[in-house]
């Protein structure tokens, strides 16, 4: 392990004998794993980098049209966000979704990520309309999969209240903080 400030990063002393699509495979997966120490860290630039690299590998590989590609790209739109790149984020997570609609229609999981990363990119540029929106649509398809009684889909309930009361929309508001707690 070699530790470079203070962020262990781990490099093999022997590299099992893979060849083609599975050795990139995994070189990607290990540049994912640096990105996500590294985002840990607050070091959001670097992490970038990272999912770059792994977005390309994957994108060699795999092609354009697969889970592992998509949630590189998402990761990638993540690292933006951290580094305060809104519009980079919010154009790439658009891109993605219009150019991968099949498999994210599919994918349910992958949607209400890309569609929780727009919502939270917009609010912070204090577009509350179309981050409510994208919110709404996130929270519709939690409650399919995970039913109302579920946390994650509580912190959406709570986001989404707070979107209705930065509009001024109290009676909404409090109606989707009730949610919450239940």
């Amino acid at each position: 392990i070699e530790v470079t400030d203070s962020l262990p990063v781990v490099i093999p002393d022997t590299v099992p004998e893979l060849t083609g699509t599975m050795a990139d495979t995994m070189v990607a997966k290990w540049y994912l794993h640096q990105a996500d120490i590294l985002s840990d860290s607050a070091k959001y630039e670097e992490a970038l980098g990272y999912n770059k690299k792994a977005l390309k590998i994957y994108q060699g590989t795999v092609g354009e049209i697969d889970t592992l590609t998509l949630m590189s790209k998402y990761n990638i739109a993540n690292s933006f966000y951290e580094n305060n790149k809104l519009d980079s984020c919010i154009n790439l997570i658009k891109k993605s979704i219009r150019n991968s609609s099949k498999l994210i229609s599919i994918n349910k999981s992958i949607k209400i990520s890309f569609e929780l990363l727009l919502g939270k990119a917009l609010r912070k540029k204090g577009d509350y309309n179309l981050s409510l929106s994208h919110y709404q649509t996130a929270l519709k398809i939690m409650i399919e999969y995970h039913g109302e009684s579920n946390k994650d889909v509580a912190d959406v309930y709570n986001t989404i209240g707070y979107l209705w009361y930065v509009k001024g929309k109290y009676d909404n508001s409090i109606s989707l903080f009730q949610k919450t707690l239940k």
